[in-house]
């Protein structure tokens, strides 16, 4: 194989595997697009149950 074919499929190939705020599935990404998925999860609403046990003791 010529070695610019080599070194275009290797450019190719960062491209699409480089993280940032561009990149849907990545932590910043998703930070970037306010969305939220397996890698960045919503925080847990707190139970109102638990509250009113707290009052009742």
């Amino acid at each position: 194989m010529d070695f610019s074919i080599v070194f275009f499929k290797f450019v190719q190939q960062q491209i699409h595997t480089t993280m940032g705020k561009g990149d849907k599935k990545s932590r910043r990404g998703k930070i970037n697009s306010g969305s939220y998925g397996k890698r960045r999860p919503k925080k847990a609403s707190k139970s109102f149950a638990a509250s009113a046990e707290k009052s009742k003791k």
